[in-house]
């Protein structure tokens, strides 16, 4: 059973009067059979028919009086569907306060998007053997939505850590191809906006996760 994972991210202006204090990569995980049936009983089907053939943008959601009730429908689409949701959050401000000096001292790229960059990948490949029947050899495939600032920088980071000799094997064999794609091209891109709603209310955790990590990073 081959696997792909699509990505998008969300809360990308950092700065100036309107900067988001919350930056999210999340997406989903299935079988590429699962994203490639295009039969009327398969997810796409069923989804292009809760929208009516619309995209579903999630700022469009929030004043659509029937925004509620198409979230709830897709949403009880998508935990039907047995797709795996796959999440990272960071708080700008607390990445900045905990982590971005060390990251400074060490060279490193002031980037929060490949830092969750990362993170989802590393989850995704945990969360794989959660598919009855899938072959825990077999590389994973990773869409993530074309970013004109990120994607070529994503790439080059990505096949470094494929091919680093540091890189545990176990991870580096489920390393799949990896691309980058138009946003609108791509349901599976665009539908997991869904999850991310409910991912924003974590943040509090994650703004702990990180400082645990920053405390280990400083000492």
């Amino acid at each position: 059973m081959a696997l792909r994972a699509y990505f998008d991210e969300s809360g990308t202006h950092w700065s100036g009067p309107q900067a988001c204090d919350v930056f999210s990569l999340c997406g989903y995980l299935a079988p590429e059979s699962l994203w490639d049936d295009k039969t009327e009983n398969g997810f796409l089907a069923k989804w292009d028919n809760v929208m009516h053939g619309k995209p579903f943008h999630a700022t469009e959601m929030e004043s659509n009086p029937q925004g509620p009730e198409v979230k709830l429908a897709l949403a009880s689409l998508v935990n039907k569907s047995g797709v795996i949701g796959i999440a990272g959050a960071l708080s700008i401000p607390e990445y900045k306060r905990l982590l971005l000096s060390y990251v400074q001292r060490t060279d490193g790229t002031d980037s929060p998007y490949l830092f969750l960059f990362a993170d989802v990948i590393c989850e995704a490949i945990k969360r794989a053997d959660m598919f009855l029947g899938e072959n825990p050899n077999e590389p994973i495939g990773f869409v993530f939505a074309a970013h004109k600032k990120w994607s070529l920088e994503a790439h080059e980071f990505y096949n470094y850590v494929k091919n680093h000799k540091n890189t545990p094997n176990d991870l580096r064999e489920r390393m799949g191809a990896v691309a980058f794609e138009d946003i609108e091209k791509f349901v599976p891109l665009v539908s997991r906006l869904s999850w991310k709603w409910r991912k924003r209310s974590s943040v509090k955790i994650a703004e702990r996760t990180y400082e645990k990590r920053a405390q280990a990073l400083h000492c």
